[in-house]
Formats: structure tokens, C-alpha cells, sequence
């Protein structure tokens, strides 16, 4: 009778502590699953989004035209706010960042054309 009473004790701990150890695998399992969903939430907002946009933003910044300039302004400006909404909170440099860059194309044109204008070069400007 007492090993029955013993055997019936060390399951009952036995099925406690399964039971404790599948409560904090089924927690940290929700854990993971509401970081996923998080993550799900907020698409375009990893490294690897970013990378990918650049290029496409670079080329409308120093394309020369107003209306890609301004497109790469909104890219980057939707690309804030995603960020922004995951957590990631970036200042004005990154999102004026297609305006500077059209900038120094232009004031690299100016000098250009400033240059070939000394020199009697005659190369076409995009100004």
C-alpha cells in the first residue's frame, strides 16, 4: 500500500511539473507568436527593405527631374513612417535626404557648366 501511495504521489508531482513546463512553453510560444505578428504588422521596415529602396531612391534624387526628386521624398518619407512605427524614430535628415542629394547633383552641375564655360568646353548641361 505505501509504494502505491508513493507511486501515486511522484505521478501527481511528475504531471505538476509537466504541467508547469508546458505552461511556460505554451507562454513563451504566445510570446514568440505576438513578436511574429508584430513584425508582420509593420512590412518594408527591415535592412534589407531599405537596401533595396536605396537604389531606386538614389536614381530619382539624381535624376535632375522635380517630380522624381519628389517621389524618392515620398519614399523615404513612408519608409519614416513605417519605421517610426516599429519603434524606429529617425530625425529629418532621413527623409530630406532625396533633396540634399538633388542638391549637390545640381551645384556639381553649376560647377561643371561654371568650369566648362572658362575652359570653352562645350558639354550639355541637365540644369
Amino acid at each position: 500500500m505505501f509504494e502505491i501511495a508513493v507511486c501515486q504521489r511522484v505521478t501527481e508531482q511528475l504531471r505538476q511539473t509537466l504541467d508547469k513546463l508546458r505552461q511556460g512553453i505554451d507562454g513563451k510560444l504566445a510570446e514568440w507568436r505576438e513578436q511574429l505578428d508584430e513584425l508582420n504588422r509593420y512590412p518594408g521596415t527591415t535592412p534589407v527593405d531599405l537596401l533595396e529602396l536605396f537604389p531606386t531612391v538614389l536614381g530619382n534624387s539624381l535624376s535632375g527631374e522635380e517630380a522624381c526628386v519628389t517621389s524618392a521624398k515620398d519614399m523615404m518619407t513612408n519608409l519614416q513612417q513605417q519605421l517610426k512605427d516599429a519603434g524606429i524614430d529617425l530625425d529629418d535628415r532621413f527623409t530630406t535626404f532625396p533633396g540634399r542629394l538633388a542638391g549637390l547633383q545640381r551645384d556639381y552641375e553649376r560647377q561643371q557648366a561654371s568650369k566648362s564655360s572658362k575652359t570653352g568646353d562645350a558639354r550639355p548641361s541637365k540644369a
